[in-house]
């Protein structure tokens, strides 16, 4: 069940925020003002930042002035990283992401979940440098009404994103002249099983994914 906001009943996971690059030349990416959604005892705020450029990762994230803990993350000129902080209380607030290179286009969706604990039950991460890909897939386990998240980013901005085994949150190209794909995506899994997760892409490409579960 995945919500992007508005009235009825909040999903587990909520698309509450997303944005494009505020400082393309800077290795520090201040996000002012994000939506952290509705509060909630259970709320965890997750940011899953995708940057193109030279070889990099993401190196921190503070959400609200803490730090973040780190779910997964690739070292690439096309990363994908997923950071998540327990945040009950708050409205909105500043996310700071920090790069390990100045130079680097990134693109951020922050979701908001509920129901599942604040660590990470499993992990995994793919770098394909090819170029001449088009599926990218990795496998986590999962726990009974978990969540599993993953990140993608691809070096062709026209090569839309297809999701297996979870449903798509966004799929965009950023600003500038970045020849990015940014594609993130969620589900919470029905029952304790391994869940293989793969992003087919449009067209050929080489990207990076990186997959996050959480414990219910």
């Amino acid at each position: 069940m995945l919500s992007s906001g508005g009235g009825g009943a909040v999903a587990p996971i909520e698309l509450v925020d997303q944005r494009q690059d505020p400082a393309f030349g800077s290795a520090t990416k201040t996000l002012v003002a994000v939506n952290f959604g509705d509060e909630d005892a259970s709320r965890i705020i997750a940011v899953l930042a995708t940057g193109a450029g030279a070889d990099h990762q993401v190196t921190g994230v503070t959400i609200d002035g803490n730090a973040a803990t780190l779910g997964a993350r690739t070292n690439t000129g096309r990363s994908a990283a997923i950071y998540f902080l327990a945040l009950p209380t708050g409205a909105s607030g500043d996310v700071v992401i920090t790069v390990s290179t100045n130079g680097i286009y990134v693109r951020t969706a922050i979701l908001a979940l509920r129901g599942v604990a604040a660590s990470v039950f499993d992990s995994d991460t793919l770098i394909d440098t090819g170029g001449f890909g088009t599926t990218f897939n990795k496998s986590v386990d999962a726990d009974d009404a978990g969540i599993v998240l993953a990140a993608f980013c691809g070096n062709n901005k026209n090569a839309t994103v297809t999701w297996t085994n979870l449903t798509e949150i966004t799929d965009l190209n950023p600003n500038g002249d970045a020849n990015q794909r940014h594609s993130t995506a969620g589900s919470v899994i029905d029952s304790a099983s391994t869940v293989s997760v793969t992003a087919e892409t449009s067209d050929t490409t080489g990207g990076s994914l990186a997959v996050v579960s959480f414990a219910s």
